[in-house]
């Protein structure tokens, strides 16, 4: 025997969500709200799903258009830098050179980015957009980042040059260096190997 349709039963169960009705006619309002919604997601759904299509399109290409702007960046576009645009751009070059790069949290303990395999080994990187040579702090602190990110090797990227201090400790404790003509250098191999590439293709 089925059992009789009783809006009060119907509230006791919704008394965990907070909301009930006093009468039979609010039961009724929100069944009768309901089909209207799924009729109209029903009706809608295209119109949805290709407006959020189109939204999505458009992040998309205006995050592949920034890529590209960075990835076209010189070194003397890299002197005008913020900090976080030049770690942007070393990710960008790392990858192009064919390395799985991460970025690092903004609280990074001493590391910008991580590389998972340079020659062979887990590498953390240290990014100096400087006006000034860099000291010893920065190779401390990539030193420090070491064992925080489990990484075999270390490496100082900037755009300037570095003090003789920080080239002795940093000699003394393996660290990578890349001054402005090692970054220079590097900031052109993605297009070598792209320029050697298409002559393969084309031969």
């Amino acid at each position: 025997m089925s059992r009789r349709y009783n809006f009060r039963t119907f509230n006791r169960t919704r008394k965990r969500y907070g909301v009930r009705f006093n009468s039979k006619k609010g039961h009724e309002f929100l069944i009768v709200m309901g089909v209207i919604f799924v009729g109209a997601l029903i009706n809608y759904f295209w119109q949805i799903l290709i407006f959020a299509s189109l939204i999505f399109t458009i992040y998309l290409y205006e995050k592949w258009s920034k890529k590209q702007v960075i990835r076209k960046s010189g070194i003397n576009t890299i002197d005008g830098m913020e900090g976080i645009e030049f770690e942007e751009r070393l990710e960008i070059l790392l990858s192009d050179l064919g390395y799985k790069v991460k970025r690092t949290p903004i609280n990074d303990f001493g590391a910008d980015l991580i590389i998972d395999k340079y020659k062979g080994m887990r590498t953390v990187v240290q990014a100096k957009r400087y006006n000034k040579p860099v000291g010893l702090k920065a190779i401390q602190e990539v030193i420090g980042s070491m064992a925080y990110y489990n990484a075999c090797h270390a490496i100082v990227v900037t755009n300037q040059s570095f003090t003789r201090q920080a080239e002795q400790l940093a000699l003394k404790n393996k660290v990578e260096l890349w001054e402005r003509d090692k970054l220079i250098s590097m900031l052109c191999s993605p297009k070598k190997k792209s320029e050697s590439e298409l002559i393969m293709d084309i031969t």
